[in-house]
């Protein structure tokens, strides 16, 4: 009676393995979400200006991808840039602009897709002069 479970014993084991191991192969396969929470990072500065704040400085975006791309993915390396290049036109010393964030304003990986940025406006405090006073 005993003897069943052990009959064949090694092949046994190896097929649960080989099962366990599919499993975790298809399953992550499946499309998985993500949310990193990423700053925003001023880009295409008109000469003459400079980025004095920007609020809010971070925003969550919300990326898809298959399982083991999504779990290697390095907030870090996801990069969001804002560009500022509407505000060439601005004539006060200091001026506040809104800028809407575009999923395609986020820079991520190939095989990854940008599915959500929130918010998805900022506002940008630009002051009109040298880079001293930088963000």
């Amino acid at each position: 009676m005993g003897k069943g479970i052990f009959k064949n014993f090694w092949i046994k084991l190896i097929s649960i393995a080989i099962a366990i191991v599919l499993w975790f192969f298809v399953n992550g396969e499946k499309p998985r979400n993500i949310t990193f929470n990423i700053p925003l990072t001023p880009s295409a500065i008109p000469s003459g200006m400079v980025v004095k704040e920007i609020f809010p400085n971070k925003v969550n975006v919300t990326l898809r991808g298959k399982f083991g791309l999504i779990l290697a993915q390095n907030p870090k390396m996801i990069k969001l840039n804002l560009p500022l290049t509407r505000i060439s036109n601005i004539t006060k010393i200091d001026t506040e602009v809104y800028c809407e964030i575009s999923t395609s304003d986020i820079f991520v990986p190939p095989g990854i897709e940008v599915v959500k940025v929130e918010p998805n406006r900022c506002q940008v405090l630009i002051k009109k002069g040298d880079a001293s006073t930088f963000y």
